[in-house]
């Protein structure tokens, strides 16, 4: 399973189960633990967010 760092971009998968863009702020966990704070490109908002639903990382 791909890890992400502070800073990379994003694609994932929001609590709604809608596809968003957004930067790594904060990543919290190791292994299948991690969890990612993820500021929403489109609305600049922070999220919670799972290990398995960050899809890939964007160049």
């Amino acid at each position: 399973m791909e890890q992400f760092s502070q800073g990379d971009r994003v694609e994932y998968r929001n609590h709604n189960n809608e596809d968003c863009q957004g930067t790594v702020e904060r990543v919290d966990g190791t292994g299948r633990e991690t969890r990612y704070t993820i500021q929403n490109a489109r609305n600049q908002m922070m999220e919670q967010v799972e290990i398995d639903r960050v899809a890939r990382r964007l160049s």
